[in-house]
Order: structure tokens, then sequence, then C-alpha cells
């Protein structure tokens, strides 16, 4: 698909628009940068993710804001920040609590509905930033006026089979470009951001009935109206992959959820179509895991078809 030849006048008129905003978007007033994290129960892999921020937004020479959404959890995170960070730290964080657990979706579109940023980033709980990551998310947004959705570059915390596993698909998805800037053909919504401008089409940016796989879904959504999505390897997060095999297999079976909600959603020839020009053939190397995962979800649905009947 060529994005250039798909794009729509409105899209065309959005690159416009942000090309206009990049001429003078450091004399402009106001708060350049939104930070947005959902969490859900995870206070100690939230503070990871928030101790690297605060020093950088203390001292960046631009407005910045990070928005904390609990997604109608226990509190516990509240109460671990408190008693973690001290008082000049507490106040540079703006918590948002949801009443009941929603899904990241959900809590991402709460934290933009309350951000003021330009540029509106976006980092789950369990990606620990650089200590570059506030002035390079602004650098390369600045100096790359044509980009709307810029996803970061992961590495791996953790060596281990399931991180392996993982970044054999992200790697295939995400990395192989050329130049500081690449396009790409995927999002990563737990490592990205968007300059505000791209909320003019797409608001609620993600799908709040998708608990999964809305990454996927805001993805084939761009595609369909020629937003081309990009990378920047100079913007770095790392992630923490899952441990242990309960863990791994769970994961797969919530990201097995998303991807029937997206077939329902989407025509399921276009997903199918979509998914075959930029298909990954799996690794012998992890042959156990895929056989695993199969047993997993076979099991899991017997399970719930036992239950309704």
């Amino acid at each position: 698909m060529s994005f250039s030849a798909a794009e729509s006048p409105e899209v065309r008129a959005l690159a416009r628009r942000s090309e206009a905003h990049a001429t003078n978007f450091w004399q402009n007033k106001g708060v350049d940068l939104s930070v947005i994290i959902p969490t859900c129960n995870r206070p100690k892999s939230l503070l990871r993710v928030v101790r690297p921020l605060l020093p950088q937004i203390s001292q960046s020479r631009h407005a910045c804001e990070l928005i904390i959404v609990d997604d109608g959890g226990a509190r516990e995170a509240e109460r671990v920040l408190h008693d973690s960070l001290d008082k000049d730290a507490i106040s540079l964080l703006k918590t948002l609590r949801l009443s009941e657990n929603r899904g990241p979706s959900a809590a991402r579109n709460a934290g933009i509905n309350v951000a003021t940023g330009k540029i509106l980033a976006f980092l789950d709980d369990d990606c620990v930033p650089a200590e570059n990551y506030i002035d390079e998310t602004l650098r390369i947004h600045n100096e790359y006026p044509h980009v709307l959705l810029l996803n970061g570059d992961l590495v791996a915390r953790s060596k281990n089979i399931y991180s392996r596993f993982w970044f054999y698909y992200y790697n295939a998805a995400f990395n192989g470009g050329e130049g500081e800037v690449y396009p790409v053909t995927r999002v990563a919504s737990g490592h990205c951001s968007i300059k505000r401008e791209l909320l003019d089409s797409f608001s609620p940016l993600f799908d709040d009935k998708l608990r999964s796989r809305e990454d996927y879904d805001l993805w084939l959504r761009l595609k369909k109206v020629g937003i081309q999505p990009f990378k920047a390897e100079t913007i770095k997060a790392g992630i923490e992959c899952r441990s242990n095999l309960r863990s791994f297999l769970e994961q797969r079976a919530w990201y097995a959820e998303g991807e029937d909600a997206i077939r329902q959603k989407h025509d399921i020839e276009h997903v199918l179509a979509d998914q075959s020009e930029h298909f990954t053939p799996p690794s012998w190397r992890f042959l156990h895991l895929h056989l695993a995962i199969r047993i997993y979800l076979l099991l899991k649905r017997n399970v719930g078809e036992q239950s309704t009947s």
C-alpha cells in the first residue's frame, strides 16, 4: 500500500497544520510534552518508570507534565509513590484514578482528556525510559514535523527465553529501517508519542472496547486513511518481558482475546491481508513455546465452553 497515494484531503490538511505548528514549536506557550502512564496494581514497576522521568522533567528547558492513570487499582500505586518520592517530585505528578478497571485503552484515553501538551507520549508501566527520553522525544518531533505518530525503541531489560520470543517478533515488525527516523507498519502503544494534531482525526485515539491489541487496531485505522507511523531508535526504553511460563501464557491468551475482537471489528479479509503482508515466520527455537501456547489456548477455550454450557 502506498501511503502517499492513499492520503485523503483531510490527512494532507492535517500534515500541513502539523508542519505549520512546528515553525514556532518552541515559542508557543503552554506545555510542550505530556507523558501518560497507565497502571494497575504494579506499584514497584510504576516507580521504576517514574523515577528516571522526574529529573528529566525538572531539568528540561521545556514545559512537561507527567500523568499517572490508575486503571481502577487498589490505590497501592499512589501510596508507594508518596512514600518513595519527596514533595518536589510529587508536585510534578498529575494523578488520575478510574473508578473501575477498564483496560489500557480507556486509561490512555482518560490521560489524553486531561493532558495539555503539544506532544503526547505514552509509556506502559513496564517500560523504563532512557535518561534523555524527554528531550529526545521533543527534538525528534520538532525536527520531523510530518511525523504524527512516532514509535520509540524498546530494548530488553532481562534476557530469558520469553524476552527472546517477544523480541523475535518485535524486531521483525519495528527494526531494520534506515535513517534517524524511518517508516514502520505497526504501532507500539506502550512506547510511542503523537502530535496533538492527530487527535483532530482520531478521537478517541484508542478503542476503549479493546483491552488488548489496541495498538494493532490503531495501525489498521491509520493505514486506512493513509497516515504513516514512524520509529526513532534514539528514543529508548527498557521493557520487562514475562519471567515465567504462567505469566507468558496468560499474556498470549490476553493477546488472543484482543485478536478475536479485532477480527470482529474490522473486515476479516482486510485483517488477514495485512497480517499476510507483514507475516513473520515462526522460529524453530521457540517451537516448545508455540506448542505451549496452542495447548493453553485450547484448554482455556474448553474450560470457557464448559462453564457456559
